[in-house]
């Protein structure tokens, strides 16, 4: 299947929900970088395909994030929640905060976005704020 995958890949031909499952294929055998990149792509052609940012979280450290990953993926709002839960979950909590409140003027009263402040700021020991939040 994978090798099937990969000839489809290469004459372009695969979309994002294929590309979606090569890069598990390659995340299961061990192969980070090639995964990662196959999975760009897939977000690249379906921003909203929230499995394939989850796997790419998974196969994302902290530091290689910003040089290698995220300057990859094209611009869309969807890339930055995915920012703000990758941020929350590294416990860069000022950051997933910043993130967080910027998407909250867009998508006002978000129950999603207001948990993720509270969290955010628990985690940064702001309670009083994390509790208005809350």
């Amino acid at each position: 299947m994978e090798s099937n995958l990969r000839q489809l890949r290469d004459a372009g031909k695969l979309n994002a929900i294929n590309l979606y499952m090569l890069g598990v294929l390659l995340k299961q055998k061990g192969c980070k970088e090639e995964a990662q990149s196959v999975l760009i792509e897939a977000l690249n052609k379906m921003p909203l395909l929230w499995s394939a940012w989850l796997e790419l979280a998974s196969l994302t450290s902290q530091k290689d994030a910003r040089a290698t990953v995220f300057d990859k993926l094209r611009d869309h709002w969807a890339k930055n929640f995915y920012f703000s839960c990758f941020f929350l979950d590294k416990q860069q909590a000022r950051d997933s905060i910043d993130i967080n409140c910027s998407l909250y003027r867009h998508f006002k009263g978000s129950v999603f976005l207001m948990n993720q402040i509270a969290h955010a700021s628990y985690i940064a020991l702001e309670y009083d704020f994390a509790i208005d939040w809350f």
